[in-house]
């Protein structure tokens, strides 16, 4: 049985209930109207896949009622019915965009055939319409593949998916410790996004929805729809899409295609995400969770690209005493020691554009601005170290010797500002240690009291 909606437009009564009568009995919804004018308010009012109409009318004839219900819905297939067989009005009528032209009288099972006929054709067109569709969208996952920079494939797959659906504002979302998280957004203010993922909050109850929905109304004072990105374990997130209330709901192709890419960027997110763990694994001091010599390396190597006018700070610091530690109360008491001076560096310096533990003891911060702001960066640090107490077996007394050089001003070679630095910390040690020094700087630019031992 063939399914499909079906609008009859005859201004008489008779023939409209007979056709409509085999039509309905096949399975198809019908419908009917007197006249052209009633005809093309149905049309505006609810979709149908076939119009057929009488061509001789009172008031808006066939033909008037065909262009204008093309103008309104391009994929509407029309089949015009007429008494009168003429080749230029048949012409006249394909030209006008009919699918089909029959001349009266039309036998109920003639006009179901080719009814039949146009339902089956605009399925294949629709089937090859789909192909193509996707095609498209696999290429432009396929695009998307290539980016394994995690924050930057969520914002060109929300962007994707914007598209694809034809939204006009989107936001990422994922579930962290039963919390629903923003992870990515277009469109919308913060002010906004904040008010949404409450809302969302309560909706969804904390837990990414599994399946594609459409919301209205309430919830996001919008249209809404919500594709799951769907793994095998589970979401893996879900991507909010949004129109205003002015325009129409989101159809069902535009769900269908925005659930065809989400599906096939599952894997690409997680492999992302995978190499970013990986990499965060390869730069990372696994003792104390800040960045190693690699990444500092890495750093370094990046301000090839930033500008002269953008100056930063390196903060070369070596611990004072700690062989002492290790001595005398071995070496896991040391790696707490160092564990416990990477949590210090953390709340001394926040702003830090990076935290490294270089080796050994040894580590380096890097702050914006020029070799003041490292200075005022360092001496919080001094002020922290001398307030914490270590916890171990017995007392620990740990100092810090800071050297301070900036770049641009102390050396356009990121490995040399480096090197400075190193050098300004040595000067630290021979001053008395626990003290900064700035580089070329004979004196201590923060001389605390001295430290014990």
């Amino acid at each position: 049985m063939i399914s499909g909606r079906v609008l009859i437009v005859d201004d008489d009564a008779l023939t409209r209930s007979a056709y409509g009568d085999a039509l309905s009995a096949a399975g198809l919804w019908v419908e009917h109207a007197g006249n052209g004018e009633a005809g093309l308010q149905r049309i505006a009012e609810a979709r149908f896949d076939i119009l057929i109409t009488d061509l001789r009318m009172p008031g808006m004839d066939g033909l008037q009622l065909l262009l204008a219900a093309k103008r309104r819905d391009p994929r509407l297939d029309v089949i015009l019915v007429t008494a009168v067989d003429s080749v230029p009005t048949a012409v006249e009528a394909l030209k006008a965009g009919a699918w089909h032209y029959l001349v009266k009288p039309v036998e109920p099972q003639t006009l179901y055939r080719d009814v039949v006929r146009c339902l089956e054709r605009r399925r294949l067109a629709e089937a090859l319409d789909d192909w193509r569709r996707q095609a498209e969208l696999l290429e432009v996952s396929s695009q998307l593949r290539g980016e394994l920079e995690p924050s930057r494939l969520r914002r060109m797959l929300l962007d994707a998916l914007i598209g694809v659906a034809d939204a006009d504002a989107g936001l990422m979302i994922e579930a962290h410790r039963q919390r629903l998280v923003a992870r990515a957004g277009r469109g919308l203010s913060t002010a906004a996004i904040k008010g949404l993922m409450t809302r969302l909050e309560r909706l969804f109850g904390g837990v990414l929805p599994e399946a594609s929905r459409r919301i209205e109304g309430e919830a996001t004072a919008s249209h809404g729809l919500f594709v799951p990105l769907l793994a095998s374990d589970g979401p893996v997130a879900v991507v909010a899409l949004f129109r205003p209330p002015d325009r129409e709901p989101f159809s069902d192709a535009a769900a269908r295609e925005a659930g065809y890419l989400a599906t096939l960027m599952v894997d690409a997110l997680r492999t992302a995400d995978a190499h970013a763990s990986i990499q965060r694994v390869a730069v990372t001091d696994p003792l104390t969770g800040l960045g190693n010599a690699a990444r500092l390396e890495g750093f370094l190597a990046d301000t090839d690209r930033r500008p002269l006018d953008r100056p930063y700070a390196v903060l070369f610091m070596d611990l004072d005493r700690f062989k002492a530690v290790n001595d005398t109360y071995g070496h896991r008491v040391g790696s707490q020691v160092l564990g416990a001076f990477g949590g210090l560096l953390r709340a001394a310096v926040p702003e830090a554009e990076l935290l490294a533990r270089y080796g050994g003891d040894e580590f380096v911060a890097v702050v914006s601005g020029d070799a003041t702001a490292g200075v005022s960066a360092a001496a919080r640090v001094l002020s922290a170290l001398r307030l914490h107490q270590f916890e171990g077996p017995g007392p620990i007394d740990v100092g810090v010797s800071i050297g301070v050089a900036s770049w641009p001003a102390d050396g356009v070679e990121p490995s040399v500002v480096l090197e400075r630095a190193d050098a300004a910390m040595y000067l630290a040690k021979a001053a008395g240690r626990g003290r900064v020094i700035r580089f070329y700087r004979a004196e201590a630019e923060l001389s605390p009291p001295p430290v014990k031992g």
